[in-house]
């Protein structure tokens, strides 16, 4: 999912601290999500997913097709 998190930031254009002020947080939030040193539960994760003009639902499909073996 980490990687998933970093690939969509990554698509959407937005650097880690554009993606922090979208959430409202601070700089280091979204360095932290993304190096897994920091968890968010499922609300902040569709917040975040959400803040990346995804759809959540959509974006976990995609997680878990890609687990699927």
């Amino acid at each position: 999912m980490l990687q998933l998190l970093r690939d969509l930031r990554s698509q959407s254009g937005l650097t880690q601290k554009q993606l922090c002020e979208r959430l409202g947080q601070e700089i280091t939030y979204v360095s932290k999500v993304e190096r897994g040193t920091r968890r968010i539960d499922a609300i902040e994760l569709f917040d975040y997913i959400k803040a990346l003009d995804r759809d959540p639902l959509s974006v976990l499909s995609e997680f878990w097709k890609g687990r699927a073996t």
